[in-house]
């Protein structure tokens, strides 16, 4: 495989720019519109963001894959977890509200429900779709695993008898347990089951998919690569709210357009990476 030019810090970097400009938008229109909620909202955020890079001491910027690979397991994330949200829609417009697909997690984030509705409709899709996404990934998916692993290594190392907190096994547990029940209290506000089972539900999937193959190596010569849970929650919310629809939200603002243009040459980036990387090879470790 060709050694990658573009560095995958690339990605994070350009969905973090996003992030901010988003959250400065919505700080910005909270304090012309002395909206104390909005406020308090972008610095949540803001914080989750910046804890990010802290927890897990800059890895965020330093995950594997360079730029293509990394737009590769986006793009693939994204159109898998795409299409099980768009079936479940359709077996809920047919009537079928009971089924396994039915606990796909609620799209929208319950802090930021309580003002989108009072945003104009293209920062209400940008924030809610993109923006909020990336950065919860960014929090449950780096930031607080990486923080977990950090202090378990540490009391590992204090004192003689602790050696099986450092365990894999008991590190992935530890992160699964924490973030999922993080996530779903963050995301859903609420304790009603169906809801909390889901965000649960589609916090444990994440985590396994990446961390499961990271620290226990489930996927025995094969990698799955963080920026696929990036790919896996945004197409949660933009298939959701609707795909083409959300094309026609952000097409309707020049920056919006700058940014459909962005994420376009990013699935090329996946295209090219596909057709460049032998099969045997697009999911390979290295």
């Amino acid at each position: 495989m060709a050694d990658e030019k573009i560095p995958g810090n690339v990605f994070w970097i350009y969905f973090t720019l996003l992030s901010i400009i988003g959250l400065t938008y919505l700080a910005i229109w909270s304090f012309h519109n002395e909206n104390l909620k909005g406020l308090a909202i972008a610095l949540i955020f803001s914080v989750m963001l910046i804890f990010s890079s802290v927890l897990s001491r800059g890895e965020i910027f330093r995950l594997k894959g360079g730029f293509r690979k990394n737009a590769f397991f986006f793009v693939l994330a994204f159109v898998i977890w795409g299409s099980v949200v768009a079936f479940k829609k359709i077996q809920l417009q047919a009537g079928q509200t009971f089924s396994l697909l039915s606990t796909v997690t609620p799209a929208r984030n319950v802090l930021f429900a309580e003002i989108s509705n009072e945003l104009p409709k293209f920062w209400q899709f940008y924030i809610d779709q993109i923006n909020n996404p990336f950065i919860e990934e960014c929090f449950f998916l780096i930031g607080i695993p990486f923080g977990i692993i950090w202090i378990l290594k540490l009391l590992s190392e204090e004192k003689e008898g602790l050696e099986w907190l450092a365990h894999p096994i008991t590190e992935t547990l530890i992160i699964l347990v924490v973030a999922a029940a993080t996530f779903a209290v963050f995301h859903v506000g609420s304790f009603i089951l169906v809801f909390v089972i889901s965000a649960v539900l589609f916090r444990t999937i994440i985590i396994i998919i990446y961390w499961g193959d990271e620290l226990m190596d489930i996927l025995p010569n094969y990698t799955v690569i963080a920026s696929a849970g990036v790919g896996m929650h945004m197409a949660n919310n933009w298939l959701d709210f609707g795909f083409f629809k959300g094309i026609e939200v952000l097409a309707s603002s020049p920056f919006g357009i700058i940014v459909l243009v962005s994420l376009g040459l990013i699935v090329i980036a996946a295209i090219d990476f596909v057709i460049e990387t032998p099969l045997k090879l697009l999911f390979a470790d290295k």
